[in-house]
């Protein structure tokens, strides 16, 4: 891709070239007497930067887990308070609904006593 422009579907000739020169570069390394060992050698040392890479990769990741731990207590926090006030609501609307009906009760029966008066 980086060869052709971005292409995702690179010529046929890009690809045999490429496939050419990996396959040579192997072959060279793996029939040359310290060919093996150049290629082990090889492999250490493209590996390094990136194992660097990994490893304060893995630092960030746990120092940034310990910054969501606080985050998630005080987030958790603020949910019971939540919850205990949203409990709270329920039963006042509950005694509200409750008078509500007693109300409405009282006014029926004096409805029924002015048409029975009437």
């Amino acid at each position: 891709m980086q060869t052709t422009g971005g292409m995702l579907n690179p010529p046929n000739v890009v690809k045999l070239i490429w496939g050419l020169v990996v396959s040579g570069t192997a072959a060279v390394l793996l029939t040359s007497p310290t060919g093996l060992e150049a290629l082990q050698t090889a492999s250490i040392i493209g590996a390094l930067p990136f194992a660097i890479i990994i490893i304060l990769m893995i630092w960030s990741l746990l120092k940034e887990l310990r910054n969501e731990k606080n985050i998630l207590t005080v987030d958790k926090e603020r949910i019971r308070h939540e919850r205990i006030q949203l409990r709270n609501q329920r039963e006042q609307l509950k005694q509200q609904q409750a008078q509500l009906k007693q109300e409405q009760e009282k006014l029926r029966r004096k409805q029924k006593e002015n048409k029975k008066e009437k």
